[in-house]
């Protein structure tokens, strides 16, 4: 079992996996410039401000947290 590990790679890192990926962690912190899934739309954030309403969206994620720019 390792307990620590980092890996510093200089060019790009492409993974394929053809059957099931699963990952488990008490948390999952990724920084990029760009974050895509599948690729989808943006994301509504809690940053986000209703065009209805005019104040930020309150029916928010509490398990998944995006930045908003």
């Amino acid at each position: 079992m390792l307990e620590d590990r980092i890996t510093e790679i200089d060019g790009n890192h492409t993974e394929t996996v053809r059957g099931n990926r699963a990952i488990k962690a008490n948390n999952i912190t990724e920084d990029a410039d760009t974050i895509k899934f599948n690729g989808g739309k943006g994301v509504c954030t809690g940053a986000s401000i209703c065009p209805f309403m005019g104040k930020p969206h309150v029916d928010v994620s509490t398990t998944v947290f995006a930045g908003k720019d």
